[in-house]
């Protein structure tokens, strides 16, 4: 533990004993139990004690019950604000943390370094370029656009927002450039798709660390530069960095673009060696590697040894079998039957909805029965009925396609977004389909 922490557990100490117990609180019962005390002890009253009660919860996400002890202090200090903004930057409601600093202005408090940062964040969150401009108005006022944490958060939400250019200039103004400041730039820039100038400023990185590498081996992956991301791995290797999980995704992902199945089965072995944990999405990129790679025995292997599985990787198998004559297979797998029952299901509720089916994109030397029983074995369909099979609630689901959705399964999926009220992002070979509320993104052109 260090000095200061030690510090401040004895202050809490002296305030009261039994808010030396915050540090080791694990659940919001325990929380309450120290809660309780103070208000009994009327310890509560002082700033410092709340203060650190209010900290830890918001360390443990349990925003609203800070909340609550935020509202039972009467002059709350800028570490309190500060701990808002933080907690709430990150949430799904990001426009708390813009509440509280405006409230922190209100009550007279000057903003610090640590203010910005979050604040910026919070603009990043939000996905917001115009709230994030005025941050920027407020730090330049505040007289702290030249400090680099606070510049470094400006560099990231440019960035992830499209604006490079502003991203770029923060960047150039920057006096004392660390690891971070060089990743966001080159984050930025490959976001924007300039993977040339993205590379520029990783080869001239005094410093790098695992998520720079990270950052540009996937920006080569995510910008097809398949070549170039393998190329990226053995240069870290060289180097006598160990990859991570996160890595070896993208490694995984170029492999089987590339159709480099020997490369692909290297990098695996890698995987093995250093005991990387196999989880869903290091798993689905090995199945969907070995099945484009025409390894499906080796992809069925893997499928079986997944901590679990959704929409992705059954997708992943089912595509692998489609591309090389061996839908049949999928057909045999162990889960296959509820599949077919829940798209039995869903079949049926969108008929209701209009549906009709549409076989023209189905093979012309076979009966119409047959035709139709082929279209509703496609790959995404059997995906979408898993995934609703699996999931609960409202969350989107996601499908990845090889090929060209056809007509009849993008007719369906419009339906299924309808009837079901669950967006569904399908990546198919062209580009991205974003169906929502019974209309696709394309607006039926693709």
């Amino acid at each position: 533990m260090s000095g200061f922490s030690n510090l401040v557990l004895r202050k809490l100490e002296l305030k009261n004993p039994k808010l030396s117990l915050l540090e080791s609180c694990t659940t919001l019962s325990h929380l309450k139990i120290i809660h309780a005390h103070l208000i009994r002890a009327h310890t509560i009253f002082d700033v410092f004690a709340a203060s650190c009660l209010i900290s830890i919860s918001i360390d443990k996400n349990l925003l609203d019950y800070a909340a609550q002890v935020f509202y039972q202090i009467q002059n709350p200090n800028l570490f309190i604000y500060n701990s808002f903004i933080r907690g709430f930057s990150g949430s799904k409601d990001p426009d708390k943390s813009f509440h509280f600093y405006v409230q922190s202005k209100r009550n007279g408090l000057v903003p610090d370094n640590l203010t910005y940062p979050f604040l910026v964040k919070a603009c990043t969150q939000k996905g917001s370029l115009d709230m994030g401009i005025q941050a920027h108005g407020q730090i330049i006022r505040h007289g702290f656009d030249n400090d680099v944490y606070v510049q470094n958060s400006l560099v990231t939400m440019y960035s992830t927002l499209g604006d490079i250019k502003s991203a770029s200039y923060v960047f150039r103004r920057i006096s004392c450039l660390d690891v971070v400041s060089w990743t966001s730039m080159v984050a930025g820039y490959i976001k924007s798709g300039d993977v040339t100038s993205a590379r520029k400023l990783f080869d001239k990185m005094p410093e790098k660390n695992l998520v720079t590498w990270s950052v540009m081996i996937s920006g080569y992956a995510k910008n097809s530069f398949f070549d170039k991301a393998i190329e990226l791995y053995f240069l870290l290797q060289s180097e006598g960095v160990h990859a991570n999980e996160t890595v070896m995704v993208s490694v995984i992902a170029s492999c089987a673009h590339l159709g480099a199945l020997e490369l692909g089965e290297r990098a695996h072995d890698y995987i093995l060696r250093n005991k990387m944990t196999v989880n869903l999405i290091l798993g689905t990129a090995l199945v969907d590697m070995y099945a484009r790679c025409g390894s499906i025995d080796k992809a069925i292997w893997v499928f079986d040894q997944l901590p679990g599985r959704d929409a992705l990787s059954w997708t992943a198998l089912i595509a692998g079998f489609a591309m090389h004559g061996y839908a049949e297979k999928a057909l045999d797998h162990p889960e296959i039957q509820q599949i077919e029952r829940m798209w039995e299901e869903i079949l049926g509720k969108i008929r209701l909805a209009g549906y009709t089916g549409n076989n023209d994109d189905a093979l012309f030397d076979i009966d119409e029965e047959e035709k139709e029983s082929n279209i509703h074995r496609h790959s995404e369909k059997l995906a979408i009925a898993y995934a609703i099979m699996r999931t609960k609630g409202h969350d989107p689901i996601r499908i990845v396609k090889n090929l060209r959705v056809c007509e009849d399964c993008h007719t369906a999926t419009k339906l299924i977004s309808k009837v079901y009220e669950r967006e569904l992002i399908v990546r198919d070979r062209n580009r991205f389909h974003h169906f929502k509320g019974g209309a696709c993104s394309c607006m039926d052109y693709w």
